[in-house]
């Protein structure tokens, strides 16, 4: 009897063991881990579309100038409210708005918006200074989006690709894993633009 449960007690070590090790090999996942964060990242962008929804552009103070987006030089009018949020609203030479950023005071995170010349949204991106993750997401012309999670703290498989279809659902055999480059050393986080950018030589 004693050996029947010295033998039983020794198959229950191996159980806990293999699970252990199966909840390792899932944390290690690259995948899991990405899908787990752009669930997250999901849950900041809708905290932000609703700042940004509520934002108070009459109680804040307002500049203007111009910035380099992506080789333009587009008009940009900037409203910082009480609470430290910058509100970033970015003028085509249409006229229409080209890109609105939202910046969170204390290095938090930032929503991008960029629209398409006619006004239609064709990409909206979620940065988390801190932990240099991102989701973006692409509106593609057919209706279906491409979506990109990136956690660039991880040195490889960082980032995950897939495709949604009209309806909000996974296309199967869409998702890939792959290696985004991290940021150049010596890169420094600014407040203003909400972005990272090489540290100038001194």
């Amino acid at each position: 009897m004693t050996g029947v449960r010295k033998w039983a007690a020794i198959a229950v070590v191996f159980m806990i063991v293999a699970i252990t090790q199966m909840a390792f090999a899932a944390d290690q996942d690259p995948s899991v881990h990405l899908k787990q964060l752009g669930k997250d990242l999901q849950n900041v962008t809708v905290d932000l579309k609703d700042k940004l929804s509520h934002f108070d552009k009459a109680g804040s103070t307002v500049t203007t100038g111009k910035e380099n987006v992506s080789g333009m030089q587009l008009d940009v009018t900037t409203y910082t409210d009480k609470s430290g949020y910058v509100l970033k609203i970015y003028a085509a030479p249409t006229g229409k708005d080209a890109m609105v950023k939202l910046i969170s005071p204390a290095s938090g995170p930032v929503l991008t918006i960029t629209n398409n010349p006619d006004g239609t949204v064709a990409k909206e991106e979620t940065f988390q200074p801190f932990g240099l993750k991102k989701e973006t997401v692409i509106y593609n012309s057919d209706g279906t989006k491409t979506i990109m999670v990136q956690d660039a703290s991880l040195a490889a498989n960082n980032t995950l690709t897939y495709q949604e279809d009209k309806n909000g659902n996974v296309v199967p055999g869409s998702e890939t894993i792959s290696t985004t480059p991290g940021l150049p050393p010596g890169s420094v986080y600014c407040q203003v633009t909400g972005q990272y950018q090489e540290a100038k030589p001194k």
